[in-house]
């Protein structure tokens, strides 16, 4: 029989009872067992190993969940969730907002649907102007997302579907500023394109950020504070959905490292109008990735990649009887 790391169940614990100080009305984790998985979808099998990882087998998938960690894998994706899995009153538990708005729609046959009609896909090319964003070797994130956005505009208008961007040129809008946008255009998704930058110079590959649920902290941890519920809170399922449609096929098409769909209160994401991802294409820092990023044949394996998540989530639009 599995005995949990009291050390370790400590800390997490101590770790979550700190999620009040950061407003004046903290809310409490509430805890569901693992096995409340058979609501909403069948299990195969459910095994548990001494090193407290839980091994789950659906008719579609395989999920790996690990003590005191927050991450998920689901068919060999990467995902992070909200809170991390623990061995409590003798059962493993994970949240259960973790339970009913990240594993419940990603396991389910017919999830919710992530837009309405009319379908406006709006795009966000990080930075501009004055703001660079990330520079390498002189070159400079705000080109190479603009880029990158101008050929998914491109390709996605193509297909027939509507797509307007925060910015056409190089010019500076600040990021408050950039739902306000996705708004005025009528976005039903907003995806702001971005390239990452590490001190770390082996830092490499493609990730997907959204929202934390309220009560959460980020997937670094940071202190932001994170108690009160953001503007785009109320999309945490479809959210999470927009970027699983993103992630998977980028992933695919470009065979880069996948670091997962990640959580963070970025300033686009918080007062996002409807479901958003921030996605970072891979890492300037990194000498493979930026040679990728300054491929135009790789944008188009990327964008391609990208129309086709979109695509794959366009709402139908069904004739009157």
């Amino acid at each position: 029989m599995y005995m949990k790391n009291t050390h370790l169940l400590f800390f997490v614990l101590l770790w979550f009872c700190t999620l009040g100080t950061a407003s004046n009305e903290p809310q409490p984790v509430v805890w569901s067992p693992l096995l409340q998985l058979t609501n909403h979808t069948e299990i195969v099998s459910i095994a548990y190993t001494e090193e407290g990882e839980a091994q789950v087998v659906t008719p579609r998938e395989e999920l790996r969940l690990f003590e005191g960690l927050r991450r998920l894998e689901i068919n060999d994706a990467l995902y992070w969730m909200n809170g991390p899995m623990l061995f409590l009153d003798e059962e493993w538990q994970i949240t259960n907002v973790d339970l009913e708005n990240t594993l419940a729609p990603l396991l389910s046959k017919d999830p919710p649907p992530v837009a309405t009609p009319p379908f406006i896909v709006v795009i966000d090319p990080g930075h501009g102007g004055q703001d660079p964003g990330a520079v390498v070797n002189g070159y400079q994130e705000k080109d190479i997302v603009l880029d990158t956005s101008l050929m998914l505009q491109a390709k996605l208008e193509d297909v027939g579907i509507t797509a307007k961007l925060t910015r056409t040129n190089d010019v500076f809008i600040a990021l408050e500023d950039r739902p306000v946008l996705a708004r005025q255009k009528g976005a039903s998704i907003f995806i702001s394109i971005h390239a990452n930058q590490a001190a770390n110079g082996f830092a490499a590959g493609i990730e997907s950020f959204i929202l934390p649920a309220a009560n959460f902290p980020g997937t670094s941890n940071t202190r932001t504070p994170y108690q009160q519920s953001m503007t785009a809170n109320r999309f945490d399922v479809r959210n999470l959905l927009l970027a699983d449609a993103l992630q998977r096929p980028i992933i695919q098409a470009t065979g880069a490292f996948d670091r997962g769909i990640k959580r963070e209160r970025f300033a686009v994401l918080r007062d996002a109008p409807c479901p958003a991802v921030l996605v970072e294409i891979g890492f300037m820092s990194n000498t493979n990735d930026l040679a990728n990023m300054l491929d135009p044949e790789w944008r188009k394996t990327l964008t391609e990649a990208l129309r086709d998540g979109i695509v794959a989530i366009k709402p139908e639009i069904k004739n009157p009887e």
